[in-house]
């Protein structure tokens, strides 16, 4: 256990929160993400519902909504799928930030290793 502890530098530590920080905010940004989309689609139909009841008419799902106003109904298909698509670009930031991070520091204890390893031989 002491020769894995002397093989990790403070840096390699900190490589390796930072990496796992990453890697977990990621999934919460995606999960924020889905829940954003889905909040703006149900805030837009219901907005969008309001003045069809003052004149007698119900939207009862998004499909209806494209029927009756189609470029309303693209607009807000295009606002939830431009915010899903961030989220999803956010998340895969945070992965190939975690994923890298992890890279750096098993590429560096490989080389150490090789380095070592090349030593003892001598």
């Amino acid at each position: 256990m002491s020769d894995q502890e002397e093989f990790f530098s403070k840096k390699h530590n900190q490589l390796l929160n930072i990496a796992t920080w990453a890697k977990y905010l990621s999934w919460l940004v995606l999960a924020g993400a889905v829940i954003l989309t889905a909040q703006n689609l149900f805030t837009n139909l219901n907005a969008e519902d309001i003045p069809f009841k003052r004149a007698g008419i119900s939207i009862p799902s998004l499909i209806d909504l494209f029927f009756l106003t189609p470029a309303n109904g693209l607009r807000y298909l295009f606002e939830a799928a431009n915010i899903f698509i961030n989220g999803i670009a956010t998340f895969l930031l945070l992965k190939g930030v975690s994923l890298g991070l992890n890279m750096i520091v098993e590429t560096d204890v490989n080389y150490r290793e090789k380095t070592l390893g090349a030593q003892d031989e001598r």
